[in-house]
């Protein structure tokens, strides 16, 4: 009996929480976001260089133009290219740790036509032309809209052809990826779960590209020797295990093969 109490333990572990539970487990609502208290934010300067933002902070670096990446989760809150994790957005009105519902919230994509003061005039993908009303957008990225440039409104207030942007992302971004990231302190008590493709294998050693563009060097002692050997680059795999003195050294327990996932 205790083998199996053990047994469903580390499966239990191996299955890394998702966004969507971790709210659950306990989030605050900030600023119109949503955001898991105990994850990981980063948010690249303008050399590119990552740093890691207290949560409090994120929505207003993303008013000020910054991407935030949600390094616990791999995912990009607000995302190069334009637009929003909508995951992320919280409910029109709510506030401390109340549930939240993004349904409200849209991604509008067009071309700027003209800016005069806080008003944008949008002319949509889908043909609209929209006027939108940028008084809580940050001062910088008004002055820095120029026409004819792709933009990203996120909004949730909506009139017709009226729009009053909660944020506001340029195209010209686009391409920005969370690879630049330091090696940070980090919790080796925690579980990982970590996507990506295999670089190299050298004598229970495995160098893994990560999805979010991370250099890894994984230690794969304690991994079934079978699976070590069955390992070839270039093919995807999960890891699960520690971090070790920072976010680019795994020990790893488990690793499955995308080939072998169901």
């Amino acid at each position: 009996m205790r083998h199996l109490i053990t047994v469903a333990a580390l499966l239990a572990a191996f299955i890394a929480p998702s966004v969507a539970s971790a709210f659950h487990n306990g989030e605050q609502v900030i600023d119109g976001f949503r955001l898991p208290q105990n994850h990981r934010f980063e948010s690249p300067d303008a050399k590119g260089k990552y740093e890691v933002v207290d949560i409090n902070q994120v929505p207003t670096l993303i008013r000020q133009g910054r991407f935030v990446f949600d390094r616990t989760a791999n995912t990009w809150i607000a995302k190069p290219g334009g637009g929003m994790n909508t995951t992320y957005l919280a409910a029109p009105g709510s506030s401390g740790t109340a549930a939240a519902s993004n349904q409200n919230w849209q991604n509008i994509h067009g071309r700027v036509q003209n800016v005069n003061g806080s008003t944008l005039t949008l002319r949509a993908d889908d043909g609209r032309n929209l006027t939108v009303d940028m008084s809580k957008v940050g001062a910088e990225i008004q002055k820095n809209l120029q026409q004819g440039e792709g933009v990203t409104v996120a909004a949730y207030q909506i009139s017709g052809n009226n729009v009053r942007a909660e944020f506001i992302q340029k195209d010209s971004s686009a391409g920005v990826q969370p690879s630049a990231s330091p090696a940070q302190p980090v919790d080796d008590k925690n579980w990982q779960r970590i996507h990506g493709k295999v670089s190299s294998v050298n004598a229970g050693r495995l160098m893994l590209k990560a999805d979010d563009g991370r250099d890894l060097t994984v230690d794969m002692k304690d991994v079934n020797p079978e699976v070590q050997k069955a390992l070839t680059p270039g093919e995807g795999v999960t890891v699960a295990g520690f971090y070790r003195g920072d976010d680019k050294n795994v020990a790893a327990r488990f690793i499955q093969k995308d080939s072998s996932a169901k």
